[in-house]
């Protein structure tokens, strides 16, 4: 079992190292893969029937992240990536697809 969340957190600081690169709809397009293909949810403040929230929530590799806006969320869920595996990652998105 821990081999198996060493490699997910390894994923996780991958992709946010990745997206760090990326600015604009770049960004929001590699994100919006990155959800679909690994089964990652974000959620807005509209797009639920939960009373009193106001945030938006990104949910990917068992992070998450959270904030005001969609930026604010993803800027956040980049820095608990980076907490969740401290080391640098090398390699790109895709050579960790392989993993």
């Amino acid at each position: 079992m821990f081999h198996h969340e060493l490699q997910r957190s390894a994923r996780a600081r991958r992709l946010a190292d990745d997206l760090k690169l990326r600015t604009g709809p770049d960004r929001h397009d590699l994100l919006t893969t990155l959800l679909i293909e690994n089964g990652g949810t974000m959620v807005g403040p509209g797009d639920t029937p939960r009373p009193g929230t106001h945030m938006v929530e990104i949910e990917l590799l068992d992070i998450v992240g959270r904030g005001d806006t969609g930026d604010m969320a993803l800027a956040n869920w980049m820095k608990a990536a980076a907490r969740a595996h401290p080391m640098p990652v090398s390699g790109s998105i895709d050579q960790g697809a392989a993993a």
